[in-house]
């Protein structure tokens, strides 16, 4: 019985702070409105290049989706989703150290990793801590 009870405490406090959760790292709320900007004005990268960044993530997000899979089902998806962060704020850092498309290039891939893993560990983790009813 005691397994039992674990269990479905583990799922409320799941429950519990992945709104929290949720809610700090949703998205870079304001970054994608002031990215360009930045970029451009800031850092002196010309707007091709900015917009050439772009591209690149999408790509990177169609080529590291199978990466992303084998990275959750070998690291787990509480140790994913951690990494998938630590990511995402070295993207941030890269971004706000960038002088080149080449930095802006490694950047978008890490983001793309980065998401990659989230959307694959964070939905499957709250599934899991959903109890089960009809």
């Amino acid at each position: 019985m005691g397994n039992k009870e674990d269990v479905q405490m583990m799922r409320k406090t799941n429950m519990r702070i992945f709104p929290i959760y949720k809610r700090l790292a949703w998205d870079y709320l304001f970054f994608y409105t002031i990215d360009f900007l930045f970029l451009t004005q800031i850092k002196g990268i010309s707007a091709s290049d900015v917009m050439l960044k772009s591209t690149f993530h999408a790509f990177f997000s169609i080529v590291l989706q199978l990466p992303a899979n084998i990275i959750v089902e070998f690291l787990g998806r509480k140790n994913s989703i951690i990494l998938g962060n630590i990511l995402g704020c070295l993207y941030m850092l890269i971004i706000m150290m960038s002088g080149s498309l080449f930095d802006l290039i490694i950047a978008e891939f890490f983001s793309s990793i980065a998401f990659s893993i989230k959307n694959v560990a964070e939905p499957s983790l709250l599934n899991e801590s959903i109890p089960p009813s009809r």
